[in-house]
């Protein structure tokens, strides 16, 4: 089944299944990038894995001389003075591995040339140690001489381009949904950026090289045709309900008569 949409079909971005969609993009741009790739370079996914804070729970615990301890952690042997009361805080982390696509030279170096970022939830959320990690790896790049490309498929979250948002608004007042940014190594505050909405074709981009090679050129509505048509998604999603995060009265209308043309709606 052929996606049904023009550009990104906003029932991939459900958060269940955003972790097999960004995987499959980014293995779906490894193969479109090594097609056009010169014998010089090579690209090759890597992973950023870090913990991740996800919650915080407050245990009310009374902590008094020849009281035991109500809670998970260990009885001390060591007497326990009286003290005021404290907040426990148990707080669960987890594993969470993050995939992005490196360019590099294909000789004893191995330096890297630029890299390939698809922005995950985790990335965009202010509360999330992903995201910190992410802006300090992105400022990085952006004072480096590496070009860096990134990708967002997902309408929630909170902007996380990096590209200022203020500029990009100015030069861009209509709503969007859909984002690329390309930072050339070395140019400083120079950006270069595609926004799109539901509505629309997401936008062929370049993934520049360096001097003497010209640029890489990707189609990113067929990397997501190819996602959508890889993972199978198509035979799960429920074209009968609205996609999440929730479109706008105006889209819902547009999306509802797009898909009853193709038959996927009664």
């Amino acid at each position: 089944m052929s996606n049904p949409f023009p550009g990104m079909n906003p029932y991939l971005e459900k958060p269940s299944w955003w972790k097999h969609v960004h995987g499959r993009l980014i293995f779906t741009l490894e193969d479109m990038i090594n097609a056009q790739l010169p014998a010089s370079f090579y690209v090759a996914a890597e992973e950023r894995v870090y913990l991740s804070l996800e919650e915080s729970a407050y245990l009310d615990i009374i902590v008094n001389e020849g009281e035991n301890l109500s809670s998970p952690l260990q009885k001390s042997s060591v007497a326990v003075l009286a003290t005021d009361e404290p907040l426990m805080i148990l707080a669960p982390t987890e594993e969470v591995s993050e995939v992005f696509l490196e360019i590099r030279f294909a000789d004893e170096s191995e330096r890297i040339i630029a890299v390939i970022e698809a922005l995950s939830p985790k990335n965009k959320s202010r509360e999330s140690r992903g995201r910190d990690a992410y802006i300090a790896k992105q400022k990085q790049l952006k004072e480096s001489e590496i070009h860096l490309i990134e990708i967002d498929l997902l309408r929630a979250g909170a902007y996380t381009l990096a590209a200022p948002y203020e500029e990009v608004t100015y030069k861009h007042p209509d709503a969007w949904h859909y984002g690329v940014c390309l930072h050339r190594g070395a140019t400083g505050g120079i950006y270069e950026v595609w926004l799109s909405t539901v509505r629309e074709k997401l936008p062929k981009f370049p993934i520049p090289l360096t001097e003497g090679f010209p640029d890489i050129v990707i189609d990113l509505t067929e990397a997501v045709s190819r996602v959508y048509e890889g993972t199978q998604l198509g035979r799960r999603i429920r074209y009968n309900r609205e996609p999440l995060p929730p479109l706008s009265p105006e889209d819902v209308l547009w999306l509802d008569e797009l898909l009853r043309g193709q038959g996927l709606r009664a």
